[in-house]
């Protein structure tokens, strides 16, 4: 590898395992490592392709982290960080489109259905998201009431609500794990091209 690019990635690996980084790093910094990926795939020794899996690895648990950690309340988003969240779930669905074109044996019509179902729902929340902080109070409850079930014998809908965010945590994994099984097979497959 030339070794501008060798020390850039290790410059990028080294700035994700920080603590502070914002999603507009991760997407810079991921973008870049994917360009050098790209550029020199075929020449890519075990520890370049080591570095830049874990690059890959830890840029997307680090958006899961904003996504986990922006639905669970424990930190609000701007409008720009939102824009980077829906950014990467474009690089997502592009990447699951590739390998089920790509590598049907890895990763399935199906299961590119159910990735591009999961990613347009959270595209969904985004959008709901943008048009509650637009209008923060289009129809306000006269209802001082503030249990909108008006039936408390019925159990309200929050053990659906931890599966759809336990789902969510396990899809940006499964997600990691298809990153990875794709990069590998590309080296491989291009190695053995050679």
């Amino acid at each position: 590898m030339v070794l501008e690019d060798w020390v850039k990635l290790n410059g990028i690996h080294v700035r994700f395992l920080k603590s502070n980084i914002s999603l507009q790093e991760i997407k810079e910094l991921y973008f870049q490592a994917k360009q050098i990926y790209n550029d020199r795939l075929p020449y890519l020794d075990a520890n370049e392709i080591n570095v830049s899996l874990n690059i890959f690895k830890l840029s997307f648990k680090r958006v899961d982290e904003f996504w986990g950690d922006w639905k669970n309340g424990r930190i609000s988003l701007t409008d720009e960080e939102l824009d980077l969240l829906e950014e990467s779930f474009a690089e997502s669905s592009q990447v699951f489109n590739n390998l089920t074109i790509n590598f049907p044996h890895l990763f399935s019509s199906q299961d590119n259905q159910i990735k591009q179902q999961l990613i347009q729902t959270n595209k969904q929340i985004i959008a709901n998201e943008r048009e509650k902080r637009r209008n923060p109070n289009p129809n306000p409850n006269p209802n001082p009431n503030p249990n909108p079930n008006p039936n408390p014998n019925q159990s309200n809908q929050s053990s659906g609500f931890s599966a759809f965010l336990k789902e969510n945590r396990i899809s940006f994994f499964f997600f990691f794990v298809v990153i990875v099984g794709l990069l590998i097979t590309i080296v491989v497959y291009k190695r053995k091209r050679k």
